[in-house]
This record gives structure tokens, C-alpha cells and sequence, in this order.
């Protein structure tokens, strides 16, 4: 009999012990890793038996997220069974499924699951077939579709609303593939081609359309592929007219798999735009009437109103004028009635005095009173001739005598005339030496006087010891419209010029300068005088205060007397 050492064999024995504690250690590590992945997984997990006749027996096992969704305790769960989870017209499919499963192994279906409080949950239910301890045992992961379900009930419901909104629609829509076969079209598409909308599904879209045509749409096709774009054409045809457009359609790749045609009919909305343009341009073409014949209306008041407020600025003026020359005249009789009641006085005194002494006076004294009323007498006279001069003047009675002269000649005859007054207050007189012709066609008499009318008042206003001077010039001058060429005289004083406020009226009939009214004399209406004689020689006249001292009086005469 062989010797068995108790040593070695306590050895294995531990060795034996040791191993086996090592491998229920492995296992269950791996029993623990199984349970978390059986309790912590999304779904819901059911593990059971089945009866012998193949129906779905009592939980043996389930997941805490089976007790979670359902809402029952672990422990209630493993009293029931899956007949128990769902409602009893659903339990033959659970029978009849479990039967598959016995049969196939495995077996994926949806079903609705009740929660404890009643609540329906729709779920995926996969189950599997294998061998537990020596036994068939089924294990289902049941998933919750809820959202799925809703996802896809939404789905159908927008399609199916789609659909409608697409039949409904007055617009043609036609869904092809890149090759052209239609995938869907609508009513209104359907009858653009005269045909049924099965008929028309799974044709060539470009079949249909006349091949003069189906090449040019194929090109726009091929431009809406190569550039991603949509593009719009219009479409004639038997008189109606179809806005078109192609729009790509991309798949989740972002490549373009399918192309969608819209096609409205525009046809009567063309020919509202039509009416409406010749609408517009007949509007238009009233309104441009309108607006001339308002413009016209418009101008016409405005030339009325335009005539009103001349004639009231005429009216005005004229008014004016009128009070200026009776203010004027009234000042003038006044002047006048003093001018001439002196002189007449001294002839009346004078004449008086020498009846009184006739017995006592010699020979010079009543020389003096002669000679007081001579100088009286001339005084009168003067101003009784300018007041006949200027009433022709006015009444147009002046007959003007119009010849060939030379108002250098007129000058000269004056400047003699003036000599001793020039003689006796020293002043030079200075004439420059024309190098223009100085004839013109005139009155001789009347421009004479007009002539020593201005060279007096150069006298009669220059201080002692003084400088006039005279000068000829040729220049232009316009007589009604016509420029014509003119010689301008002009006499240059170093008097005290004239005062800014009687320059507007130095020529008016019935104004007499303050000058006038001092020691100097005259009868205030020469220059008034000479204004008329002027104007009706077609000249001008007028008078400017010089830069350093005095006036310059110019008169313009034209070379020949137009007649027009």
C-alpha cells in the first residue's frame, strides 16, 4: 500500500481551495459587471420562462429600469408576467409571438405596455431565446418609442398635409429624379399634360413636353445641377403663359438628388398687367393734359396778376408822382409868385421913388433907378420865357427846326457870350480839342439854349478863381432798341456838386435846387427845360457829382435823327 504524506496532500487541498476562491472571485466580478449593465441600460429588461405549452410564464428577472418606466416595484413585477403588461386584446399577439420566438430564436415587435397607473406606452420589444441552467428562457430588452412614434405620426400628418396643400394647390409641382422621371406631381400639374396623376407617375418628365421644347428644359435643368441655383423661365403655350422655376432638392449629403418644378399660370395676371399699363398710360396722358391745361390757367393768372401788379405798381408810381409834382408845383408857385413879386416890387419902388424925386434927383440917380428897373425888367422877362418854353414844351407845340450842325460851333458861340462873366469871377476855362466829328443833326436854336443853360449853371456855381471844363467824346446809344452812335458833351464844374437828395429830381418840371434859391438866381426850370429839348432830339442828359469836387452835366446827342 502506498505511503500518502499528509503534507503534499493538505497542499493541494489549499491549492484546490485557493483556485476555486480565485474563479468565484472572477465570477463574481463578472456577475457585478452584469448587473450594472443589466440595471443601468436604456431599456427595459424582462427575463422568464416558458410554460410547456409555449405561453410567456412569470418574471424571473427585470431591470430597474423596467421598474422605473412602469412604475411598479421589483417585487410586483416578478408576480407577473408580459399578459400581464398589456391590454387584453393585445394578449393572443403576445401568445402568437411568443410561439415565433420559440420557433425562431428571436423575434423583434411593438406592442403597447400599460404603466401602473394606467398609461399606455408604445415600445420595441426584442426578445431572444437561450438556455438557463439547463432551461429555455426568454430575455427581452423592451425600448420605448414614444418618440418615434410621434416623430412618425407627425411625419405622416405633415405629409399627408402636404399632399393636400400640394393638390390644392392652383400651382403645378411636379417632384422628378435628376434623370427626369416624376416621383410625384399634382392635379394641377396633371392637367398642363390632359392626364391623370397615376398616369403620370414614374414617366419621363421630358417625354411629355414637345421635343422642340423638352431639349431646352433639360438644358435649364442641367444649369440648376452645375450651379445648385433655382432657375425661372416663363413657358408659352396656346396662349397661356406659365411662370416656371426648377429648385434643387438635397439630400442629407448636401448633393442634389431630386428636382422640384413649379409652374404657375400667369396668363390672365399678364393680361391685368397689360390693361393695367394701358390703364396707366391713358392715366397717364389725362393727367398731362390736365397738368397743361392747369399749367396754361396757371400761366394765365400769373400774367394776370403779374399785369395787376404793374398796373397797381403804375397806379402807385403814378400816384406818387402826381403828389410830388402838385407838392412840387405848389412849391413852385410859391418860388414863382416870390420870384416874380420882387423884381416887380423894385420896378414899382423905383419907378415910384423917381416920380416922387422927379424934381430933385440929377441925372445919375435917375440913371441908377433906370438902369435897377431895366435889370428888374430882364429878370422878369427871363422867367416869363422859360415859363412859355416849358408850357410848349408840355403841350408839344415846339416845332424843331432839325439841320446839320456843329455843336463845337454852339460851344463857342456860348463861351463868348459868357466871356465877361467868366472875366470877372477869374475862371479859366478849359476845352479840349475834339478829335471826333461834332456835328450832329439838330435844332440849332434849341440846343444852343440847352447848351448855355449848362455852361451857366457851370458859371453861376463855381466859386471864384476856379476851372470848367468841356469835353467831346463819340460813344453808342440805344433809340428804341437800336444802338446808333452818338456824340456825349459834358461840362465840368469844381463847385459844391449835387446834394444826394435832389439828384433823383435835378431834371423834374417844377423842382428848384436849394442852390437856385440863393444869391446865385435862376428861375428853377432850365435844367427841366433842357431835359425836353434833349429828349426830343432822341438824346439823353444827366448830371454826376465829380470824385474830388463839383458835377459833370453830359448830354448825349445821336449823329443823325432816326426815324422810325
Amino acid at each position: 500500500m502506498q505511503h500518502i504524506n499528509k503534507s503534499d496532500l493538505l497542499n493541494d487541498l489549499e491549492k484546490t481551495i485557493a483556485e476555486r476562491e480565485g474563479r468565484l472571485g472572477e465570477i463574481k466580478a463578472q456577475e457585478e459587471w452584469y448587473r450594472l449593465l443589466f440595471n443601468n441600460g436604456n431599456d427595459a429588461i424582462f427575463v422568464y420562462f416558458p410554460t410547456m405549452e409555449g405561453h410567456p410564464n412569470q418574471f424571473i428577472e427585470v431591470n430597474d429600469v423596467a421598474c422605473e418606466r412602469l412604475g411598479y416595484t421589483r417585487e410586483e413585477l416578478l408576480l407577473m408576467s408580459p399578459l400581464d403588461l398589456v391590454a387584453n386584446q393585445q394578449q393572443l399577439q403576445i401568445s402568437t409571438d411568443m410561439q415565433r420566438l420559440l420557433i425562431e430564436k428571436t423575434l423583434i415587435t411593438e406592442t403597447v405596455y400599460r404603466t401602473k397607473v394606467g398609461s399606455q406606452i408604445p415600445v420595441e420589444v426584442s426578445g431572444h431565446l437561450f438556455d438557463l441552467r439547463g432551461k429555455r428562457a426568454v430575455i427581452t430588452f423592451v425600448r420605448d418609442i414614444t418618440i418615434r412614434k410621434d416623430a412618425t405620426t407627425a411625419l405622416a400628418e405633415s405629409e399627408n398635409v402636404l399632399r393636400t396643400l400640394i393638390n390644392s394647390s392652383f400651382d403645378g409641382a411636379v417632384l422628378i429624379t435628376i434623370e427626369g422621371t416624376i416621383l410625384v406631381i399634382n392635379e394641377s400639374a396633371a392637367t398642363f399634360f390632359n392626364r391623370d396623376v397615376a398616369e403620370l407617375i414614374g414617366q419621363s418628365f421630358f417625354h411629355l413636353l414637345p421635343p422642340s421644347k423638352a431639349e431646352e428644359r433639360k438644358t435649364f435643368a442641367n444649369k440648376v445641377l452645375e450651379t445648385g441655383q433655382p432657375f425661372k423661365y416663363e413657358s408659352h403655350n396656346e396662349g397661356q403663359i406659365l411662370e416656371v422655376s426648377i429648385n434643387p432638392v438635397k439630400s442629407s449629403l448636401g448633393k442634389i438628388s431630386k428636382l422640384a418644378i413649379f409652374a404657375r399660370n400667369i396668363t390672365r395676371q399678364r393680361q391685368i398687367e397689360n390693361e393695367l399699363v394701358r390703364a396707366s398710360d391713358e392715366m397717364e396722358r389725362r393727367v398731362e393734359q390736365r397738368t397743361f391745361e392747369l399749367v396754361q390757367v396757371n400761366e394765365e393768372l400769373k400774367r394776370e396778376i403779374k399785369e395787376r401788379k404793374r398796373t397797381a405798381k403804375k397806379l402807385k408810381v403814378a400816384q406818387e408822382k402826381s403828389e410830388l409834382a402838385n407838392a412840387a408845383k405848389s412849391e413852385f408857385l410859391a418860388n414863382i409868385s416870390h420870384e416874380l413879386r420882387n423884381p416887380l416890387q423894385q420896378m414899382l419902388s423905383l419907378s415910384q421913388l423917381g416920380v416922387d424925386k422927379i424934381n430933385d434927383v440929377n441925372l445919375d440917380e435917375l440913371l441908377h433907378y433906370f438902369s435897377q428897373i431895366q435889370k428888374s425888367g430882364s429878370q422878369l422877362l427871363l422867367l416869363l420865357n422859360d415859363l412859355l418854353d416849358l408850357s410848349k414844351l408840355e403841350s408839344g407845340h415846339i416845332e424843331y427846326s432839325i439841320q446839320l450842325n456843329d455843336v463845337f460851333q454852339i460851344v463857342n458861340e456860348a463861351i463868348i457870350e459868357l466871356g465877361p462873366t467868366l472875366e470877372e469871377k477869374n475862371i479859366r476855362l478849359t476845352i479840349a480839342e475834339p478829335e471826333i466829328p461834332t456835328s450832329v443833326y439838330c435844332d440849332v436854336y434849341k440846343i444852343g439854349q440847352v447848351i448855355r443853360n449848362l455852361l451857366s449853371n457851370a458859371v453861376r456855381y463855381s466859386p471864384r478863381g476856379k476851372n470848367i471844363s468841356i469835353q467831346y467824346q463819340k460813344t453808342q446809344s440805344i433809340i428804341m432798341d437800336n444802338q446808333v452812335s452818338a456824340l456825349q458833351f459834358s461840362v465840368s464844374d469844381q463847385g459844391l456838386g449835387i446834394p444826394e437828395d435832389e439828384k433823383a429830381h435835378l431834371f423834374d418840371k417844377f423842382v428848384q435846387s436849394n442852390k437856385t434859391r440863393t444869391s446865385n438866381g435862376g428861375t428853377g426850370l432850365g435844367l427841366a427845360i433842357c431835359k425836353e429839348i434833349v429828349t426830343a432830339h432822341q438824346g439823353k442828359i444827366w448830371a454826376e457829382n465829380n470824385p474830388e469836387s463839383g458835377a459833370t452835366f453830359f448830354m448825349i446827342l445821336p449823329y443823325r435823327f432816326q426815324n422810325f
